[in-house]
Order: structure tokens, then C-alpha cells, then sequence
């Protein structure tokens, strides 16, 4: 067991939160990412189509977007329940929504970033990043973590729900592992970078959210069915490619330097990093990034509207460094949105950083 790991079974960690019913009409709110995708396959291979409705969020309207879902009487009156899950809402709203009148019963939030952990003062969410002990990812390796959905898939098994009669369980688990897997980069840390769990999220680059959902539902047995599956692999090859090419064309763009950014006690902290301003193919620019300059602290993305930062050192918590710009993430991984491309006057103005490059 890793050091710092919370040990922790299912009924422990949910038996706070209402329970949802095999005939409860749900609004799921979740992320506009692979795990987000995960999570609407969950609910769609236990529920019949009719009983759920899907929205797809960024993390720039995530917070206000549920807190506006939680406040309309049309969504109270037509939705049993309200799930959040791979989302989060900012401490002020989460106040807000903890005074709304029978919050308890109608709304359920999972989350597994580092930066929500202010979630669990409440008795409608749960933040929590590691793996449960009877978690159904234990079935296939340990010491590793949860995702959005995995969270959603474990919470729904506590709740007694079953699968529908044509979903295969052991193909949606099989799923919602390589989805959960390449979330939380426990595809590197725990299978040695197999390519399978890469290969997952690309493909949902490559259909786009809807048409990967669909043709992951019909894989588990549900309608409509897509045959051929042949074109998965046809369509990996070909973004595969996209992505090589494009990473080729930017990579002498990389720029490199330091970042200093003060903790606490006034002690400031300074990273060597590699920068780059690129908004197309981010995961893999960072990861050439990574592989191509290991002994860089940070690797950063700038996106236009946005940062994404990663890193791969131990003692190194980007969650810690997202938060102070209002973002959110994991211990490896983590972002936050902002309106101009100043990102010099951005750091400094923010929490008084200074961003170097050569």
C-alpha cells in the first residue's frame, strides 16, 4: 500500500449520500472528456434511454451550471436526481447549494480531483482520488486510483442497481477501465504505458462524445448496433497520424525557463519548465514534452483561453499550483481557464509569480 493512501470500501465512502432508484429519471451533469464519456455510459447501460438525459460540461461553466441545474423548478419536477460526477462546483456555490431545501434527496456529486476536497464537508458530495478497496478496479490490479467513472460505476454498484438485461458487465467494466486508467495516467504508473488505455481516449477524440458513446454502447450489447468494429482501428491509425504530424510541426516552438511561484512562510519556489502556446492535440504535445525533456518540473500548455500543466516529479503537487489561479486537478495534472493570452501578466497578477523563458 502506498504511503498517504486512504483505505476506504464503498459503503464507507458512500453511505452518506441518497440512494438512486432503478426508476428515478436522472440529469447527469459531468465532464466534456473521456471520463465524462464513461460516466454517461454507466448510467445508459443501467438505465433505460428514456430515464436519462446527459449534459457535458467544461470547467469553465462546471460551478455555475449546477448550481443554475439545482435552482430550476422544470428540472426538479422532471428529474428525480441530479449526479455531478468528474465536475465540481467552486466553495461559494457549494455553500449556496448545501442551503437548498431537500438538497439531500435529489442531488449527488462525485468528484476525484485533489482540488475538491472541500466537497466531503457535505452530505450530498464525495471527492476521493484513490482507489476503493472493494472498488470493481481491483478485479484487475491495485495501488491505483478513481476516476469520475470508476466512481459513478462503484457508487451505482452500492446502490444495488444492476445492469439492463442485453449490457454485458464485464465489457463495460473492461470500458470504463481503460477510460478510468488513462484519466488518472494510472496506465503509466501501474500497466508500464500499455498503449491500449491511450488508444481509448484517442478514440473518443476521434469520434467525438456522442458517436464514442454510442459505439461503446453497442460493443456492450446495447442498440443501435454498429458492425465492423474494424473501423476502430481504422480511425485510430488515421488520428494517430493527425497527431504525429502535427506534434512535428509545432515541437521547435517549445520554449523553456522558470517559474517562480511563492508557497507558504513567504517561501517561493522556483521550476525549471518547458512552455509552449498550442491549442490543438494538448495531451499529446504534453507528452512529447515529457518524454523528449524529463528533467523539466513542469510542462505547460498554453491553450488560448487556458493553461494546462503536468509533471512527473514526486515532490511536486500541481494541484497545489493550479488552485492558486482558481483551477483544479490531480498530484500529476491539473489546469485552469483564463480570458487573455497575457500569460506573463497573468502569473504575476494572479499570486504575484514570475514566468521566465528563455
Amino acid at each position: 500500500m502506498k504511503e498517504g493512501v486512504k483505505i476506504m470500501l464503498r459503503h464507507e465512502l458512500f453511505k452518506k449520500l441518497a440512494k438512486v432508484n432503478k426508476n428515478d429519471r436522472i440529469l447527469l451533469l459531468t465532464h466534456d472528456d473521456a471520463d465524462g464519456a464513461g460516466a454517461e455510459i454507466v448510467l445508459r447501460c443501467m438505465f433505460p434511454e428514456k430515464n436519462i438525459e446527459v449534459v457535458h460540461l467544461n470547467n469553465g461553466v462546471m460551478s455555475e451550471r449546477i448550481r443554475e441545474a439545482l435552482t430550476d423548478a422544470a428540472i426538479a419536477e422532471s428529474f428525480g436526481k441530479v449526479i455531478a460526477c468528474d465536475i465540481s462546483c467552486n466553495e461559494a456555490d457549494a455553500e449556496y447549494i448545501d442551503s437548498l431545501p431537500d438538497i439531500n434527496s435529489r442531488f449527488v456529486l462525485l468528484d476525484h480531483h485533489l482540488t475538491s476536497q472541500y466537497i466531503n464537508r457535505y452530505s450530498w458530495g464525495v471527492s476521493f482520488g484513490d482507489m476503493l478497496e472493494d472498488s470493481f478496479l481491483v478485479n484487475y490490479y491495485s495501488n491505483g486510483h478513481s476516476s469520475g467513472t470508476s466512481l459513478i460505476l462503484d457508487y451505482m454498484y452500492y446502490c444495488g442497481i444492476n445492469f439492463l438485461p442485453d449490457a454485458s458487465c464485464i465489457t463495460t467494466e473492461n470500458i470504463c477501465l481503460r477510460i478510468s486508467d488513462y484519466d488518472t495516467w494510472d496506465w503509466k504508473t501501474c500497466f508500464e504505458g500499455n498503449y491500449k488505455f491511450k488508444d481509448e481516449n484517442l478514440l473518443f477524440a476521434a469520434y467525438g462524445n456522442n458517436l464514442y458513446v454510442r459505439r461503446r454502447l453497442s460493443k456492450i450489447g446495447l442498440p443501435p448496433i454498429y458492425y465492423g468494429f474494424d473501423t476502430d482501428r481504422i480511425m485510430l491509425k488515421a488520428e494517430k497520424a493527425k497527431r504525429k504530424e502535427h506534434v512535428e510541426n509545432i515541437k521547435n516552438q517549445i520554449k523553456f525557463g522558470t517559474l517562480d511561484i511563492p508557497m507558504k512562510d513567504d517561501y517561493i519556489r522556483t521550476y525549471d519548465i518547458a512552455y509552449i502556446d498550442d491549442s490543438k492535440y494538448i495531451f499529446d504535445v504534453l507528452d512529447y514534452m515529457r518524454d523528449t525533456y524529463p528533467e523539466r518540473d513542469l510542462f505547460i500548455v498554453n491553450y488560448g483561453n487556458g493553461v494546462s500543466i503536468r509533471s512527473d516529479k514526486e515532490d511536486i503537487n500541481v494541484a497545489e499550483i493550479v488552485k492558486k489561479f482558481g483551477g483544479g486537478g490531480h498530484k500529476g495534472a491539473g489546469g485552469f481557464k483564463f480570458e487573455k493570452r497575457d500569460i506573463y501578466n497573468l502569473f504575476e497578477k494572479t499570486t504575484g509569480s514570475n514566468l521566465t523563458l528563455i
